[in-house]
């Protein structure tokens, strides 16, 4: 498969902004349902408040909100850390493009599976905590974001468990 350097710049440009459209997405279909489980476990502590006899019942419905909570907090984080690393991999793949393409003279066709090398690969980051391959932006801001919520969750369903 042939293409000239412009072209496949712009398809990578083009995959780069998809990314970020879906991370947006992403974002806001999370976001709703993080808020709705914030908002729901307030509701159920209201009821726990004025209802002493369902106490047991609704402090179960309440580690349920909470256990489902943590868990879409760590999906929200992954997400994240995903929608980072394939930006990244489009931006460093049009930056060694730019680079080769100033080494090269302009005449010359182009094999884009030349790019899919070890060389070119990013580091993968695993780590639930890390925050690695996000660098300090909004992708960072919202995988604390989401770290943060993940820990939350977690120390008042180690509350409810107590009780």
């Amino acid at each position: 498969m042939k293409c000239c350097y412009k072209k496949l710049i712009n398809r990578y440009w083009e995959c780069r902004n998809k990314e970020y459209d879906f991370f947006w997405g992403r974002l806001s279909f999370v976001g709703v349902f993080l808020t709705l489980l914030f908002s729901g476990y307030g509701a159920i502590l209201l009821k726990m408040c004025e209802l002493v006899s369902q106490r047991p019942l609704l402090n179960a419905i309440a580690i349920a909100v909470l256990y489902l909570g943590s868990i879409l907090s760590m999906c929200w984080c992954l997400v994240i850390k995903t929608s980072k690393y394939w930006c990244d991999v489009h931006e460093n793949a049009i930056g060694f493009i730019e680079t080769h393409k100033l080494k090269q003279t302009s005449g010359k066709t182009f094999y884009p599976q030349a790019f899919l090398k070890k060389e070119f690969a990013l580091q993968e980051d695993e780590r639930f905590l890390s925050n690695s391959p996000v660098r300090y932006s909004l992708f960072s801001l919202m995988h604390l974001l989401g770290v943060f919520s993940f820990f939350i969750f977690m120390i008042l369903c180690g509350f409810h468990i107590l009780l």
